[in-house]
Protein backbone atom coordinates (compact mmCIF):
# COMPACT_ATOMS: atom_id res chain seq x y z
CA UNK A 1 0.00 0.00 0.00
CA UNK A 2 3.07 2.27 0.16
CA UNK A 3 5.52 3.10 -2.96
CA UNK A 4 7.01 1.30 -5.64
CA UNK A 5 10.50 0.82 -3.34
CA UNK A 6 8.37 -0.47 -0.31
CA UNK A 7 6.63 -3.02 -2.18
CA UNK A 8 9.73 -4.36 -3.69
CA UNK A 9 11.50 -4.67 0.05
CA UNK A 10 8.45 -6.39 0.55
CA UNK A 11 8.48 -9.43 -1.78
CA UNK A 12 11.31 -11.63 0.31
CA UNK A 13 8.74 -11.53 2.58
CA UNK A 14 5.86 -12.50 0.25
CA UNK A 15 8.41 -15.50 -0.95
CA UNK A 16 8.96 -16.61 2.41
CA UNK A 17 5.04 -17.06 2.92
CA UNK A 18 4.86 -18.84 -0.37
CA UNK A 19 7.67 -21.61 0.95
CA UNK A 20 6.43 -21.47 4.28
CA UNK A 21 2.42 -22.27 3.32
CA UNK A 22 2.82 -23.36 -0.56
CA UNK A 23 -0.53 -24.59 -0.85
CA UNK A 24 -1.71 -21.04 0.00
CA UNK A 25 -3.84 -18.70 -2.35
CA UNK A 26 -1.68 -15.44 -1.68
CA UNK A 27 -3.28 -12.01 -2.85
CA UNK A 28 -1.24 -8.83 -2.24
CA UNK A 29 -3.44 -5.80 -2.12
CA UNK A 30 -1.76 -2.47 -3.85
CA UNK A 31 -1.90 0.66 -4.58
CA UNK A 32 -2.90 0.92 -8.73
CA UNK A 33 0.76 2.56 -9.30
CA UNK A 34 2.52 -0.71 -8.01
CA UNK A 35 0.37 -3.32 -9.60
CA UNK A 36 2.95 -4.05 -12.35
CA UNK A 37 6.05 -4.63 -9.62
CA UNK A 38 3.81 -7.55 -9.03
CA UNK A 39 1.69 -8.54 -12.12
CA UNK A 40 4.11 -11.37 -12.73
CA UNK A 41 5.29 -12.62 -9.63
CA UNK A 42 5.41 -15.99 -9.21
CA UNK A 43 4.95 -16.32 -5.37
CA UNK A 44 1.53 -14.51 -5.89
CA UNK A 45 -1.56 -15.63 -7.17
CA UNK A 46 -3.75 -12.73 -7.03
CA UNK A 47 -3.35 -9.12 -7.38
CA UNK A 48 -5.92 -6.83 -5.78
CA UNK A 49 -5.62 -3.17 -6.58
CA UNK A 50 -6.68 -0.80 -3.77
CA UNK A 51 -7.69 2.77 -5.92
CA UNK A 52 -8.58 5.30 -3.10
CA UNK A 53 -8.19 8.20 -4.97
CA UNK A 54 -10.50 7.32 -7.69
CA UNK A 55 -12.50 3.95 -7.81
CA UNK A 56 -12.90 3.14 -4.07
CA UNK A 57 -12.68 6.73 -2.53
CA UNK A 58 -14.81 8.07 0.15
CA UNK A 59 -17.60 5.81 2.27
CA UNK A 60 -19.38 3.83 -0.13
CA UNK A 61 -15.76 2.66 -2.53
CA UNK A 62 -14.37 1.72 0.69
CA UNK A 63 -17.66 -0.10 1.50
CA UNK A 64 -17.45 -1.54 -2.07
CA UNK A 65 -13.99 -2.73 -1.69
CA UNK A 66 -14.22 -4.01 1.74
CA UNK A 67 -17.22 -6.22 0.33
CA UNK A 68 -15.12 -8.14 -1.91
CA UNK A 69 -12.83 -8.84 0.47
CA UNK A 70 -15.48 -10.43 2.57
CA UNK A 71 -16.70 -12.06 -0.70
CA UNK A 72 -12.87 -13.61 -1.35
CA UNK A 73 -13.42 -15.34 2.47
CA UNK A 74 -9.71 -14.79 3.11
CA UNK A 75 -8.22 -16.19 6.43
CA UNK A 76 -5.14 -14.11 7.21
CA UNK A 77 -4.21 -10.30 6.29
CA UNK A 78 -0.33 -9.76 6.74
CA UNK A 79 -0.12 -5.81 6.59
CA UNK A 80 3.71 -5.23 5.96
CA UNK A 81 2.50 -1.70 5.63
CA UNK A 82 0.38 -0.83 8.78
CA UNK A 83 -1.52 1.58 8.79
CA UNK A 84 -5.43 2.46 10.10
CA UNK A 85 -7.33 1.91 6.66
CA UNK A 86 -5.01 -1.62 5.99
CA UNK A 87 -6.65 -2.25 9.25
CA UNK A 88 -9.98 -1.34 8.63
CA UNK A 89 -10.35 -2.86 5.60
CA UNK A 90 -9.18 -6.24 6.59
CA UNK A 91 -11.50 -5.79 9.79
CA UNK A 92 -14.80 -5.12 7.49
CA UNK A 93 -13.39 -7.39 4.47
CA UNK A 94 -14.37 -10.05 7.44
CA UNK A 95 -10.46 -11.24 7.56
CA UNK A 96 -10.24 -14.11 10.45
CA UNK A 97 -6.69 -13.26 11.42
CA UNK A 98 -4.57 -10.03 11.25
CA UNK A 99 -1.27 -9.73 11.62
CA UNK A 100 1.15 -6.54 11.91
CA UNK A 101 2.59 -3.69 13.14
CA UNK A 102 1.18 -2.74 16.48
CA UNK A 103 1.40 1.23 15.72
CA UNK A 104 -2.15 1.67 14.18
CA UNK A 105 -5.42 0.37 15.57
CA UNK A 106 -3.94 -2.31 17.59
CA UNK A 107 -7.15 -3.79 19.28
CA UNK A 108 -7.85 -4.69 16.26
CA UNK A 109 -5.69 -6.94 15.37
CA UNK A 110 -5.27 -10.56 16.01
CA UNK A 111 -1.58 -11.00 16.34
CA UNK A 112 1.15 -7.54 17.11
CA UNK A 113 4.43 -6.80 16.51
CA UNK A 114 6.25 -4.11 18.00
CA UNK A 115 6.88 -1.55 15.78
CA UNK A 116 11.27 -0.60 16.31
CA UNK A 117 11.93 0.87 12.64
CA UNK A 118 12.80 3.83 14.05
CA UNK A 119 15.92 1.99 15.83
CA UNK A 120 16.96 1.78 12.65
CA UNK A 121 18.81 -1.64 13.50
CA UNK A 122 17.81 -3.67 10.44
CA UNK A 123 16.91 -3.70 7.03
CA UNK A 124 13.66 -2.99 6.04
CA UNK A 125 13.33 -6.40 4.53
CA UNK A 126 14.42 -7.90 8.09
CA UNK A 127 11.08 -6.41 9.93
CA UNK A 128 9.07 -7.40 7.13
CA UNK A 129 10.21 -10.74 7.85
CA UNK A 130 9.76 -10.46 11.21
CA UNK A 131 6.20 -10.02 10.42
CA UNK A 132 6.01 -13.38 8.32
CA UNK A 133 7.54 -15.09 11.32
CA UNK A 134 3.57 -13.81 13.40
CA UNK A 135 2.50 -16.79 10.80
CA UNK A 136 4.74 -19.32 12.36
CA UNK A 137 6.82 -19.50 9.47
CA UNK A 138 10.87 -20.20 9.66
CA UNK A 139 12.31 -16.91 7.93
CA UNK A 140 15.90 -17.84 8.83
CA UNK A 141 18.29 -18.19 5.81
CA UNK A 142 15.38 -16.55 3.68
CA UNK A 143 16.03 -15.37 -0.08
CA UNK A 144 16.54 -11.41 0.97
CA UNK A 145 16.59 -10.19 -2.94
CA UNK A 146 13.70 -8.24 -4.54
CA UNK A 147 12.09 -10.03 -7.00
CA UNK A 148 11.06 -8.35 -10.13
CA UNK A 149 10.19 -10.09 -13.41
CA UNK A 150 11.41 -8.80 -16.60
CA UNK A 151 8.80 -10.04 -19.63
CA UNK A 152 10.06 -10.33 -22.89
CA UNK A 153 8.09 -7.43 -24.31
CA UNK A 154 9.50 -5.19 -21.47
CA UNK A 155 12.43 -6.32 -22.45
CA UNK A 156 12.15 -5.57 -26.46
CA UNK A 157 10.85 -2.35 -25.70
CA UNK A 158 13.52 -1.49 -23.35
CA UNK A 159 16.39 -2.92 -26.37
CA UNK A 160 14.42 -1.05 -29.27
CA UNK A 161 14.64 2.35 -27.23
CA UNK A 162 18.28 2.24 -26.93
CA UNK A 163 18.98 1.18 -30.02
CA UNK A 164 16.69 3.86 -31.60
CA UNK A 165 18.70 6.20 -29.71
CA UNK A 166 21.76 4.92 -30.94
CA UNK A 167 23.09 2.89 -27.84
CA UNK A 168 24.90 0.12 -29.89
CA UNK A 169 25.58 -3.33 -28.62
CA UNK A 170 29.03 -3.61 -26.51
CA UNK A 171 28.15 0.17 -25.30
CA UNK A 172 28.44 0.48 -21.51
CA UNK A 173 25.37 2.57 -20.23
CA UNK A 174 25.07 3.65 -16.94
CA UNK A 175 21.81 4.64 -15.77
CA UNK A 176 21.64 8.27 -13.73
CA UNK A 177 18.27 8.29 -11.39
CA UNK A 178 17.90 12.60 -9.87
CA UNK A 179 14.98 12.89 -8.83
CA UNK A 180 13.13 11.32 -5.67
CA UNK A 181 10.35 12.07 -3.86
CA UNK A 182 11.31 14.97 -1.64
CA UNK A 183 14.34 17.12 -1.31
CA UNK A 184 16.13 15.34 1.68
CA UNK A 185 16.97 12.84 -1.27
CA UNK A 186 17.82 15.04 -4.18
CA UNK A 187 21.57 15.66 -4.95
CA UNK A 188 21.85 18.92 -6.96
CA UNK A 189 20.92 19.02 -10.64
CA UNK A 190 24.25 20.63 -11.24
CA UNK A 191 26.64 18.01 -9.33
CA UNK A 192 24.35 14.83 -11.28
CA UNK A 193 25.53 17.20 -14.74
CA UNK A 194 29.07 17.36 -14.08
CA UNK A 195 28.63 13.31 -13.18
CA UNK A 196 26.82 12.56 -16.32
CA UNK A 197 29.27 14.78 -18.28
CA UNK A 198 32.58 12.62 -16.74
CA UNK A 199 30.87 9.68 -18.28
CA UNK A 200 30.08 11.02 -21.71
CA UNK A 201 33.84 11.83 -21.59
CA UNK A 202 34.97 8.64 -20.90
CA UNK A 203 32.69 7.42 -23.79
CA UNK A 204 30.13 5.76 -21.57
CA UNK A 205 26.15 5.93 -23.08
CA UNK A 206 24.02 7.50 -20.35
CA UNK A 207 20.71 7.32 -19.77
CA UNK A 208 18.75 9.57 -17.04
CA UNK A 209 15.32 8.11 -15.67
CA UNK A 210 12.92 9.31 -13.52
CA UNK A 211 8.85 9.70 -13.75
CA UNK A 212 7.27 12.28 -15.79
CA UNK A 213 6.32 14.32 -12.68
CA UNK A 214 10.67 14.55 -12.72
CA UNK A 215 10.42 15.72 -16.11
CA UNK A 216 11.80 19.74 -14.91
CA UNK A 217 14.35 17.60 -12.51
CA UNK A 218 16.23 15.93 -15.41
CA UNK A 219 15.73 19.30 -17.69
CA UNK A 220 17.90 21.22 -15.20
CA UNK A 221 20.41 18.39 -14.72
CA UNK A 222 20.86 18.15 -18.93
CA UNK A 223 20.31 21.92 -19.12
CA UNK A 224 23.68 23.32 -20.92
CA UNK A 225 25.47 19.78 -21.44
CA UNK A 226 27.50 19.69 -24.06
CA UNK A 227 28.23 15.94 -24.89
CA UNK A 228 24.63 14.48 -25.42
CA UNK A 229 22.65 12.19 -22.62
CA UNK A 230 19.79 10.05 -23.11
CA UNK A 231 16.61 11.56 -21.19
CA UNK A 232 14.18 8.82 -21.01
CA UNK A 233 12.44 10.92 -17.93
CA UNK A 234 8.58 9.85 -18.24
CA UNK A 235 9.10 7.17 -21.26
CA UNK A 236 9.19 4.18 -19.73
CA UNK A 237 7.13 1.90 -17.60
CA UNK A 238 8.08 0.00 -14.60
CA UNK A 239 9.06 -3.39 -16.13
CA UNK A 240 10.88 -1.49 -18.93
CA UNK A 241 12.82 0.63 -16.23
CA UNK A 242 13.86 -2.49 -14.91
CA UNK A 243 14.35 -4.08 -18.21
CA UNK A 244 16.87 -0.51 -18.94
CA UNK A 245 18.70 -1.23 -15.90
CA UNK A 246 19.42 -4.88 -16.25
CA UNK A 247 21.10 -3.88 -19.49
CA UNK A 248 23.26 -0.99 -17.42
CA UNK A 249 26.81 -1.52 -15.65
CA UNK A 250 25.55 0.88 -12.98
CA UNK A 251 22.79 2.87 -11.58
CA UNK A 252 23.55 6.28 -9.82
CA UNK A 253 20.43 7.39 -7.82
CA UNK A 254 19.42 8.99 -5.42
CA UNK A 255 17.45 7.11 -2.41
CA UNK A 256 13.95 6.23 -4.39
CA UNK A 257 12.72 3.10 -5.89
CA UNK A 258 14.62 2.77 -8.56
CA UNK A 259 17.34 1.55 -6.32
CA UNK A 260 15.65 -1.33 -5.30
CA UNK A 261 14.90 -2.25 -9.21
CA UNK A 262 18.49 -2.05 -9.85
CA UNK A 263 19.04 -4.99 -6.48
CA UNK A 264 15.91 -6.75 -8.21
CA UNK A 265 17.78 -7.30 -11.48
CA UNK A 266 21.31 -7.51 -10.29
CA UNK A 267 22.97 -3.99 -11.39
CA UNK A 268 25.25 -2.59 -9.08
CA UNK A 269 24.04 0.41 -7.77
CA UNK A 270 25.88 3.66 -6.37
CA UNK A 271 23.63 5.54 -3.76
CA UNK A 272 23.95 9.05 -3.31
CA UNK A 273 22.01 9.17 0.46
CA UNK A 274 20.90 11.83 3.03
CA UNK A 275 19.15 12.09 5.87
CA UNK A 276 20.50 10.83 9.48
CA UNK A 277 17.50 9.74 11.14
CA UNK A 278 18.21 5.61 12.19
CA UNK A 279 15.14 4.60 10.75
CA UNK A 280 15.49 6.64 7.12
CA UNK A 281 19.25 5.48 6.93
CA UNK A 282 20.91 3.31 4.70
CA UNK A 283 20.78 0.92 7.11
CA UNK A 284 16.92 0.33 6.89
CA UNK A 285 16.24 1.43 2.83
CA UNK A 286 19.95 0.96 1.74
CA UNK A 287 20.61 -1.72 -1.45
CA UNK A 288 20.56 -5.19 -1.25
CA UNK A 289 23.76 -7.38 -3.12
CA UNK A 290 27.07 -7.01 -3.48
CA UNK A 291 29.20 -4.36 -5.47
CA UNK A 292 27.06 -1.90 -4.30
CA UNK A 293 28.30 1.83 -2.28
CA UNK A 294 26.44 3.98 -0.53
CA UNK A 295 27.50 7.92 0.33
CA UNK A 296 26.24 8.85 3.07
CA UNK A 297 28.02 11.96 5.16
CA UNK A 298 27.14 13.37 8.53
CA UNK A 299 26.50 16.48 8.96
CA UNK A 300 26.73 16.93 11.75
CA UNK A 301 23.13 17.27 12.84
CA UNK A 302 21.73 16.45 16.58
CA UNK A 303 18.22 15.62 14.88
CA UNK A 304 17.35 14.86 11.51
CA UNK A 305 14.14 17.14 10.50
CA UNK A 306 14.57 14.79 6.66
CA UNK A 307 12.02 17.65 4.23
CA UNK A 308 12.02 19.93 6.86
CA UNK A 309 15.85 20.45 6.72
CA UNK A 310 17.17 24.06 8.40
CA UNK A 311 20.41 22.97 7.49
CA UNK A 312 20.33 23.23 3.90
CA UNK A 313 20.44 19.38 3.59
CA UNK A 314 24.20 19.83 4.26
CA UNK A 315 24.50 16.00 4.53
CA UNK A 316 23.61 16.08 0.38
CA UNK A 317 26.18 19.08 -0.19
CA UNK A 318 28.97 17.37 1.47
CA UNK A 319 28.79 14.71 -1.20
CA UNK A 320 31.60 16.16 -3.71
CA UNK A 321 31.46 15.32 -7.85
CA UNK A 322 34.80 13.52 -7.22
CA UNK A 323 33.47 11.07 -4.49
CA UNK A 324 30.12 9.73 -7.04
CA UNK A 325 32.46 9.78 -9.74
CA UNK A 326 36.00 7.60 -7.60
CA UNK A 327 33.14 5.34 -5.94
CA UNK A 328 31.68 4.51 -9.81
CA UNK A 329 34.98 3.36 -10.44
CA UNK A 330 35.53 1.21 -8.05
CA UNK A 331 32.08 -0.68 -8.85
CA UNK A 332 33.13 -0.56 -12.20
CA UNK A 333 36.36 -2.56 -10.97
CA UNK A 334 38.61 0.85 -12.66
CA UNK A 335 40.31 2.07 -9.08
CA UNK A 336 41.50 5.53 -9.70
Amino acid sequence: MDRMGDLLLSTPAIRAVRHGLPDAHIAVMVRPYNEPVVRNNPDIDEVIVYDKDRADRGLWGNARFALRLFLKRFDTAVLLHTTNRAVLLSVFGGVKKIVGYDRRLRFLMTETIQCEKHLGEKHEIDYSLDVVRKLGIDTAGADRRPVMVITEDDARSAALLLKKKGVRHGDRLIVVNPGASCPSRRWRPERYREVIRRFLQAGDRVAVIGIVEEAEIAAQVLQGLEMRALNLTGLLSIGETAALIRSARLLVSNDTGSVHLASAVGTPVLVIYGRKDPGLSPVVWGPIGENNIVLHKDAGCVTCLAHNCTNGFKCLDQIAVGDVIGAAHRILGEEK
